[in-house]
């Protein structure tokens, strides 16, 4: 009896963990650091490519030479290669500020959205940490009902019958403690959030 008791105990201590948890919140600054800082470079990058994708155009201005029977060798210049150079300038002026615009507006309306849910990550988190004060009656009720089965004050089906709804009321929170890693694991993703933070949250969860 006393060695099953012993087990027990270490069990609880195992199960206690479910409790004993801890959440790294991200700060709306960081969301919003890492949301900008991804979209000024999903930009610029798409500039780099398109600027790229207009390369050689100066090769319009080279002169085409020729030659024919009547004129003999000759060259032929296209007057209307500079109208083209400008107009295409312009257009890309507008198309790269079209760019840059296009990301700024992702970008606000992703941090719009991050900001929701991390309100509703904090609502999360506090109304599991709220539950604190059930899992510490729980865990006494658990004890009790160890110390009074090894007193044979308890029938082995009664006993049964509490440990399984410690065991479940343990897994409910454990279950509730992941899905609130899981909203942290989301709003980093959504803010494209670096690598670090995501090993982090996953460290935590393994502990």
């Amino acid at each position: 009896m006393k060695y099953l008791l012993i087990v027990l105990l270490s069990l609880q201590g195992t199960f206690s963990k479910a409790h004993a948890q801890r959440f790294d919140i991200p700060s709306m600054d960081f969301l919003k650091s890492s949301i900008d800082s991804f979209y000024r470079q999903k930009a610029e990058a798409e500039i780099l490519e398109f600027r790229e994708a207009g390369r050689g155009r100066w090769l319009n201005y080279i002169p085409s030479p020729g030659w024919s029977v009547i004129t003999g060798f000759s060259v032929n210049f296209n007057l209307t290669a500079p109208i083209q150079e400008a107009k295409a300038r312009n257009q890309n002026k507008s198309r790269v500020a079209a760019i840059r615009r296009v990301n700024l507006l992702e970008a606000e309306q992703t941090g719009q959205e991050c900001r929701r849910d991390l309100e509703s990550l904090k609502m999360a988190v506090n109304a599991f940490q709220a539950g604190t004060t059930v899992d510490s009656l729980q865990t006494k009720l658990f004890q009790l009902s160890m110390q009074q089965y090894d007193r044979q004050e308890m029938t082995p089906t009664e006993f049964l019958n509490r440990k399984a709804a410690n065991e479940n009321y343990n897994i409910s929170r454990l279950a509730a403690a992941n899905g609130i890693r899981n909203q942290i694991l989301n709003l980093l993703s959504k803010s494209h959030a670096p690598a670090w933070t995501f090993e982090k949250v996953v460290q935590l969860t393994l502990k």
